[in-house]
Parts: C-alpha cells; sequence; structure tokens
C-alpha cells in the first residue's frame, strides 16, 4: 500500500499513474509556449467534488482538461501585456521532487535538508544580484509578502517595543516612497498599524522617482515634528514603467540620517546581474524583495527577501512554543518571518540555477533588454508612434504621435482601437495600457526570452499599421 487514503493504489499503479501524469503534464507545459494563443477562454465547467470519487486513474486526463483553457496566457511570446511567470523546465521537474518529497522547512530541526538548501539558495541569489556577504534572507511566497516582511522589521528597529506593546504611545511612523511605489506598500503600512497615511510622497519633478534632496527634507522635518522614519522605500522597476529610483543617492541619505533603506526590486532585481553599477547601488540597501517568478523566469510563489542582517527579522519574529520543542535557533526559517508552515520552495531555484547556469540567464535577461531596445530604434523619428517614458528596463511605453494635443477621451478612445487592432492581428498580440499624464500610453513588456526579434519586427509592422489607421485624425 503507498496511500492509506487510497488502498487499493499500490506501487505499480503509481508508477504507471505518473508516467501517464508526466506526459498530460508535458503537454500542457508546451503548449503554453505556442504563439498566437494569448488570451483563456471562458472558465471552464468544473466537474462537482460531491459526485463519487474519481479512480485515479483518470486523474491526468481530467486535469490537463480543466486546466487547458487558462493554459497558455503567462508564456506566450506574443504575450508582451504584463510581466507573468514563463516557468522552466527545470523548475517544473523540481516540483514535482518537491512534491513528492513533502519537507516542512521551518526549522533545520524539521528539515536539515531542506533549510541547508534554502540557505544555499538565498546566498546564491546574492552573489547573482550583487547583493554579496554577508546577508541573510528568506524565501517567501512572493513580494508582497517579502515586502511586508521587511518593512515589519524595520518598523521594530525605529520603533522599539510597537511588536510587543503595539503602537500606542509611540511616535507615529513614516515611510517614504515615490508615488510609482507598489500597491503593496500602502497596504503593508495598514497591515503594520502605521496607517496608509504614514507613506509620504519624496517625488517632486519626476513622479516615478524619489527626489534624493526632498527626502531629506522630510526626514528632517519629520523628526523635528516629533514623527518617527521607519524606512525609505526605493523601487527599481515599477510595476507601470521600469522606473528605477537613485539608489546610490537614497543610500547616502538613508546612511546619513540613520533610516532603513529597503529595495522593492520585485521586477527589476535580475538587472543587477548584467548592470554592475545597479549591483552595487542595490548593495547598500537594509533589505530587498524580489519576484523571482517575473524577470528571472520561475514559476508562481517563488518570491525572496534578501536583508544585510538577519537578526533584525529574528528580532521582529522570533518566538518558542511549547508545542514546538526544538532548540532554539533565531536564524531558522520560522524565526525570521510570519509563516510557520512551509514548503521546500528552494528546490525549484536550485534547479533552476544547476541545469540552466548564471550565463545563460545573464543571456535571458540581455536578450530582454536587447528586445525592448530594438523596439524603440525600429519606431523611428517620423513614424505614428513615439516612446513617451524613459526606456531603463525592458518595458516600452508608447503613445500616438501627435495625441497629447487632442482632447484626452478621443486620445483614451483611440489608444483603446490601437490596442483592440494588435489584439486582432493573427497571430494576435496583447499588450496593455497605463495612464501616464492622465492619459493612455500603451505598456509593451518584454521578460519572456522565447519572444525572437523577428517576432518584434512583426510588433512593429502590426503598431504601424494600426496606428495610421486610428491616428488619422491628428494629421501626423
Amino acid at each position: 500500500m503507498t496511500d492509506p487514503l487510497l488502498p487499493d493504489f499500490d506501487a505499480d499503479r503509481l508508477e504507471c499513474l505518473l508516467a501517464t501524469a508526466a506526459r498530460e503534464a508535458a503537454a500542457l507545459w508546451l503548449a503554453r509556449r505556442r504563439p498566437g494563443l494569448t488570451k483563456p477562454d471562458a472558465r471552464p465547467t468544473l466537474p462537482d467534488l460531491r459526485d463519487l470519487p474519481l479512480p485515479i486513474e483518470a486523474l491526468p486526463a481530467e486535469l490537463a482538461a480543466m486546466l487547458a483553457s487558462a493554459a497558455p496566457y503567462g508564456a506566450d511570446p506574443l504575450n508582451l501585456a504584463h510581466i507573468p511567470s514563463i516557468g522552466n523546465a527545470a523548475a517544473l521537474i523540481a516540483d514535482w521532487f518537491a512534491a513528492a518529497a513533502n519537507l516542512h522547512t521551518a526549522s533545520a530541526l524539521l528539515s536539515p535538508q531542506g533549510v541547508a538548501l534554502e540557505r544555499d539558495v538565498i546566498a546564491t541569489l546574492a552573489d547573482f544580484l550583487g547583493y554579496g556577504r554577508p546577508c541573510g534572507g528568506l524565501l517567501t511566497s512572493g513580494s508582497s509578502l517579502a515586502n511586508l516582511t521587511a518593512l515589519t522589521a524595520a518598523r521594530d528597529a525605529a520603533l522599539p517595543g510597537a511588536g510587543k506593546e503595539g503602537l500606542t504611545g509611540l511616535p507615529p511612523g513614516r515611510l517614504y516612497a515615490s508615488t510609482a511605489v507598489h500597491a503593496c506598500i500602502p497596504r503593508a503600512a495598514r497591515v503594520l498599524g502605521l496607517g496608509q497615511n504614514a507613506l509620504v510622497t519624496a517625488s517632486s519633478v519626476d513622479p516615478e522617482r524619489i527626489d534624493p534632496e526632498l527626502l531629506r527634507k522630510h526626514l528632517r522635518a519629520d523628526r523635528a515634528a516629533g514623527l518617527r522614519p521607519v524606512a525609505v522605500i526605493a523601487t527599481i522597476g515599477t510595476a507601470a514603467t521600469g522606473a528605477i529610483d537613485p539608489l546610490a543617492e537614497l543610500a547616502d541619505v538613508s546612511r546619513a540620517e540613520e533610516v532603513w533603506l529597503h529595495v522593492d526590486a520585485a521586477y527589476g532585481a535580475p538587472a543587477a546581474a548584467i548592470e554592475p553599477e545597479l549591483a552595487r547601488a542595490m548593495a547598500a540597501a537594509d533589505s530587498v524583495a524580489l519576484d523571482l517568478h517575473k524577470w528571472l523566469f520561475l514559476p508562481y510563489e517563488t518570491g525572496c527577501l534578501l536583508v544585510r542582517d538577519a537578526r533584525a527579522l529574528a528580532a521582529s519574529f522570533s518566538f518558542r512554543a511549547d508545542y514546538l520543542d526544538l532548540p532554539h535557533d533565531e536564524l531558522d526559517p520560522m524565526q525570521l518571518g510570519p509563516e510557520l508552515s512551509r514548503g521546500l520552495r528552494a528546490l525549484r531555484i536550485w534547479a533552476s540555477f544547476r541545469c540552466i547556469g548564471t550565463e545563460r540567464l545573464r543571456e535571458a535577461l540581455r536578450h530582454c533588454l536587447g528586445l525592448a531596445r530594438s523596439l524603440c530604434e525600429s519606431l523611428g523619428k517620423a513614424g505614428p508612434l513615439e516612446v513617451c517614458a524613459p526606456v531603463e528596463l525592458s518595458v516600452v511605453c508608447l503613445r500616438l504621435r501627435g495625441s497629447e494635443r487632442l482632447d484626452g477621451a478621443l486620445a483614451d478612445c483611440m489608444h483603446r482601437e490601437l490596442l483592440g487592432c494588435l489584439a486582432s492581428t493573427s497571430p494576435p498580440i496583447q499588450v496593455s495600457t497605463l495612464r501616464r499624464g492622465g492619459r493612455l500610453v500603451l505598456r509593451i513588456c518584454f521578460v519572456n526570452p522565447a519572444t525572437r526579434a523577428d517576432q518584434v519586427t512583426y510588433l512593429v509592422e502590426r503598431l504601424e499599421a494600426c496606428a495610421r489607421d486610428v491616428n488619422s485624425v491628428t494629421g501626423d
């Protein structure tokens, strides 16, 4: 017997079923990479879980059918609308083994192999990104949790006693960021009891970047008013345009003003692996949050927090419980963050580095950056579209040339038509929109190394053809 919940399921049946499941899963994974399948179909009809139990041999086919309509969206090389996970084959295989091992990585006493692997992976990531050593960290489900964990440590460092006694009687805390900071940051301020209004905008001329001098003024004025600066939150790769805060200058201000510098690098952190200057600037941060399922090609729910000193996390999260009668180790994962039940997240990362290697990862990152630059260069100075935001990473924002002179509602309508025109081409191209200066513009994201140079040529051809159709009223 291999499973007490399925008493007739013996080892021979398991081996046969896993072979079938592998074929079905492989077909599903490969289908996600076919161009032209950029939108999931309508939600499928799901089997009723109240029906009699399904024979387990029928499960692979049923799962494949359930997921087939949703599968193509993320990894289609012509889906340029967002920054999705594309995954990779090494991680796919590792996840099978992680599920089979089913390790609990809360503590080295519960899983010495799993915790050792996580620590090795964190050190590997720190080296790859130039964050260096000494450092510590934690693997998380994503950067939202990584950001929250880092800001908890920053709050407790700035407001001693807040974690145990609460905020009553303590000076109001303040967080500082640009107007383009990710939505998870004000949510974290609410969860931490600081309140969303604790988030101070430190942008001036450029709304997508922190102004270091304005930041310095805010910090000094707030201290003089009896408020307590908790953290400066810089961004590497804003969700909208991929903008990067002036990290080196912010590090200088933060160090002089003795305030925690946190970097939300959910999307942009991998760029540090190929841009030494960015790596050096990021290395000055007290903590860095990243989403490996974005631009480092891992499956969803692969986040990471890097910290210069893991003891700061332990000061916020360390605990003892009689039912966990384990020797106390403040560097166990369960002592560094809010999660106790933790699976083997590290295996998929380890397998990806092991099989892909750092140089091929860097090549993939350079490829994506090159596609973005190629798009900009191919548009030309007299074409119907123009770049309307600085291109620092692999996101390109475009607008119809001359549309800024039109009525806003009309210009927005034209950009929506352009979006629809691209989606109706064959094969279809998916891009997204965002508001810049109050007006809709197109947003095109290159984070998939499967997107080829000839597909960018196709994109440019279709962009210009569609733009001429909808832009004729501007006279440009």
